[in-house]
């Protein structure tokens, strides 16, 4: 179960980095421009423009990065990397978990309230957020 646990992390946050990845590279999927694109992904009603390639990309490798951890959560290499991977899992569940209240708390719906994003962030992104939250929790408990 924590195998295919660790995979289903896997599988997704490499696909949410891919999308961040495209999106840096000037892809507009899922809309047909960038303003429309701002609207849907970004959402902060002070946004004219997509952020920069670098900080896309950044992202990008973050969340890679994030599914690197996932895998390593699922296997035993070493006590001194699995405490350090332990301690990562654990942050990453944290940050997922803060991003998913964040989408529900009124500063937030306040800066984030262009369509479609307000209404994709309550119905998509932050529950897409707990859900990998608890997959980290899962992997950490595991653990322990």
């Amino acid at each position: 179960m924590i195998a295919a646990l660790a995979l289903a992390l896997v599988l997704m946050l490499s696909a949410i980095s891919a999308i961040h990845f495209y999106w840096g590279a000037g892809g507009l999927w899922p809309a047909e421009d960038e303003a429309a694109l701002v609207d849907t992904v970004i959402g902060d009603r002070r946004a004219n423009a997509m952020p920069s390639r670098t900080l896309t990309f950044a992202v990008a490798t973050a969340i890679e990065g994030a599914a690197l951890v996932a895998a390593l959560l699922a296997l035993r290499i070493s006590a001194t990397l699995d405490s350090a991977v332990t301690i990562v899992g654990a942050a990453l569940c944290v940050v997922f978990l803060v991003r998913f209240a964040f989408g529900y708390l009124g500063f937030w719906r306040r800066r984030f309230n262009r369509q479609p994003f307000a209404r994709l962030d309550g119905a998509l992104y932050s529950p897409l957020c707990l859900a990998i939250a608890v997959g980290f929790a899962l992997l950490v408990a595991e653990r322990l």
